[in-house]
């Protein structure tokens, strides 16, 4: 003896569908990490407003000595950054932009971060190393003997022809790469006694 076949009927097949065609058209894709971006530029794709060739990650950044005093401009700071770029194919040499972000209360409890330009550098060996000792970048702007935290973002700024026969620049910023640094107490100007 044969069982009977059972048929779902067509308004539940139909709707079975479409809540499974819904739940793949609304489910959100995976964001890409940095590496598979980096792959894709040098693959040749162009990333939002990055040109092809154009888009880097910074891997490793820091500036020492540790602690340095705020507004001691007569101080040497040390800055180190490491790129990964498409090399030889990249439109242009890249810069890294660094940054100071400090967190701090505001009067209705929460917090706020302010970011502090501190130093711009090119690559201009295009080797993805810049190393450079400058004077010290932590002005008096800065808040002393605080943790902030240093951004060190890679940047291209790549000419590109429009279609008018003009020359724009195309700017992309990369993936940064972020790390903790405590500033120095204020420098203070100390006189002589003997003045």
């Amino acid at each position: 003896m044969t069982s009977p076949l059972r048929v779902t009927p067509p308004h539940r097949l139909a709707l079975a569908l479409v809540l499974a065609a819904s739940s793949a058209c609304t489910s959100t894709p995976a964001t890409p990490t940095p590496a598979e971006l980096l792959a894709k530029s040098c693959a040749g794709a162009r990333l939002d407003v990055c040109e092809p060739y154009a888009y880097a990650i910074a891997t490793s950044g820091s500036i020492t000595p540790d602690m340095l005093r705020i507004g001691d401009l007569a101080a040497d700071a040390r800055i180190q950054a490491t790129l990964h770029t498409c090399g030889a194919a990249s439109p242009a040499a890249h810069s890294i932009r660094v940054e100071a972000l400090a967190t701090g209360t505001v009067p209705d409890g929460g917090t706020s971060t302010r970011s502090f330009f501190l130093f711009a550098a090119e690559d201009t060996d295009r080797d993805g190393v810049i190393d450079v000792t400058v004077p010290s970048p932590f002005d008096s702007s800065l808040p002393s003997s605080t943790p902030v935290t240093l951004r060190f973002t890679p940047r291209i700024n790549v000419p590109v022809m429009l279609p008018d026969g003009t020359i724009s620049t195309r700017s992309c910023n990369g993936a940064s790469f972020t790390t903790p640094y405590t500033t120095g107490e204020p420098y203070m100007i100390t006189r002589d006694a003997g003045l």
